[in-house]
């Protein structure tokens, strides 16, 4: 059983591929930017149905992905929610709202949820981001760290 935690941070993407990278290199930064037992981050390449016991445990998650719906470099933060309608089905990789969806039906319970995309530039073969990415990122982070701070206020 994973422990309670106040704030679960869900870095997703594949760090292989340029701007996929963002959600797990945001996440890995902010690792050394906070340190509070109340605060738990994760990095995966894709959000499956074994996360459901981390969000069980947290008040709010907050995802980061990258997204090839946005402009490159463009930032976009928006609260979600469960979604019984969507695909619910057990395979490899579930939405953020269908993970919400079976968090409440296996526990009886989700957190609020927010995700924070980033508008990808490229998603080549490559380990570094693309420089209209890399440069957003200290941005992100300071966004972040002070919304970290905000939850854990309230």
């Amino acid at each position: 059983m994973t422990r309670s935690v106040s704030i679960l941070i869900v870095g997703v993407g594949n760090r292989l591929r340029e701007d996929d990278a963002f959600g797990p290199l945001v996440a890995e930064q902010l690792e050394h930017r906070i340190d509070d037992e109340r605060v738990e981050i994760l990095e995966r390449a894709t959000l499956t149905p074994e996360l459901t016991e981390n969000l069980a445990q947290a008040s709010h998650v907050i995802f980061l992905d990258a997204s090839a719906e946005l402009a490159p470099g463009e930032f976009e933060r928006r609260p979600i929610s469960r979604d019984s309608r969507g695909d619910l089905a057990l395979v490899h990789f579930l939405s953020p709202e269908a993970l919400l969806e079976w968090t409440t039906r296996l526990f009886g319970k989700a957190p609020s949820a927010e995700i924070w995309l980033m508008g990808v530039a490229g998603t080549g073969l490559s380990e570094q981001l693309t420089p209209t990415v890399a440069g957003r990122l200290p941005e992100v982070l300071e966004l972040l760290a002070r919304r970290i701070q905000e939850l854990l206020v309230e």
